[in-house]
Order: C-alpha cells, then sequence, then structure tokens
C-alpha cells in the first residue's frame, strides 16, 4: 500500500461540518481534532460535558502520495477554504504522519479534556469498597493487575490493593488508570 500524506485544509467560517461531509464524500480521509469541556448552562445552571473543535477552521486532510491531481478537488469541496503552505508553484506543505498520529493519541487519551471530575460522593456510589478493577494497560505500571478498591479519594482517584507477591499492595489510581469488573478472573 502506497504511503499517504497528510495536509491542513482551512475551511471556510463556521462550515468545518460541510467541509467535513463534502471531503468524506469524496473518499478523503479527514481528521478533526476536538475536545470535551465541561460548561454550566446558562438557565439551569447544570454541568453538561460538550464537544468543541480544536482548531476552529482547520483540518488534517490525508491525500495519496501523488497529491497534485488531488488538490483541486479538495479546493472543490463544500466547505473549504485552502489548503495551507501551498507555495508559488502550487505545491501544498505536507504535515508529518508523526505529528498528526501525536494529535489523534493525544484525543484518544484525553489530553485536551477540560471536564469537571465528578464527586467523591458520586464516585463511591458508582465504585463501593470492595469492587474488583483491573488496572489499564496503557502506560501504567501496574497494567493488566487486578486489584480491590480500599477508599475513594475524589476526583476519580481511588485508592486500591493490587494483588502482586500473594498479597494486596496498596496504590492510588487516576481515573482513568482502572476499569471495574464484576468478578476477578481466575
Amino acid at each position: 500500500m502506497t504511503q499517504r500524506r497528510w495536509f491542513v485544509v482551512q475551511t471556510k467560517v463556521q462550515a468545518e461540518t460541510k467541509a467535513v461531509a463534502s471531503l468524506r464524500a469524496k473518499g478523503y480521509r479527514v481528521y478533526e481534532p476536538y475536545m470535551r469541556k465541561t460548561i454550566t448552562h446558562h438557565r439551569t445552571k447544570q454541568l453538561i460535558n460538550r464537544r468543541f473543535r480544536l482548531f476552529a477552521r482547520y483540518l488534517f486532510v490525508s491525500l495519496p502520495h501523488d497529491y497534485e491531481p488531488h488538490i483541486g478537488r479538495v479546493r472543490g469541496c463544500k466547505g473549504v477554504d485552502d489548503i495551507l503552505g501551498m507555495d508559488l508553484d502550487g505545491k501544498a506543505c505536507e504535515i508529518s504522519r508523526l505529528i498528526v498520529r501525536r494529535f489523534m493519541l493525544a484525543q484518544r487519551r484525553r489530553e485536551f479534556d477540560d471536564v469537571t471530575p465528578i464527586t467523591r460522593t458520586q464516585m463511591v456510589a458508582k465504585l463501593p469498597i470492595g469492587t474488583w478493577i483491573r488496572v489499564s494497560t496503557n502506560n501504567h505500571v501496574f497494567g493488566g493487575f487486578f486489584g480491590q478498591v480500599t477508599g475513594v479519594k475524589g476526583r476519580g482517584v481511588i485508592r486500591a490493593g493490587i494483588e502482586m507477591f500473594g498479597r494486596l499492595v496498596p496504590v492510588e489510581l487516576g481515573a482513568g488508570d482502572y476499569t471495574a469488573i464484576r468478578e476477578k478472573a481466575a
């Protein structure tokens, strides 16, 4: 399979959704970075988690290795204003795959998010003491180990005893570091 190249596309004002739909309809892979943010409803004062674009008016588009014939098609898509980095010869400035991949991984890890964590009372109700958990394998030292909740600190942080060396070793785990399970696997 041939290697694809990533480019930044600027959309028309408030036309990101239209541009994404149009580009995808023409068969292009589009990546639109976003973040989640907790906002307060102006009337009810309830906290609501909403999704916002990380870069207003900008998208990443993947084009084939021989991208020159596709430039005009991309520019002709509804909602698209231009491809960034065009020089006088009509060559577009390519974005490194690694940069796009870093954005995708950071978004998947929710590094851009600004959400209000749940309260300690909500955590205790959701994850009572004695609940079995499994530590996530994503960049955690105890990834894959099982344990039991021994306490709740709040803001998604729990105290747990991880089964290790024939006993429960006390650790603290962040909100994304564990998943509750019904019963421990044998």
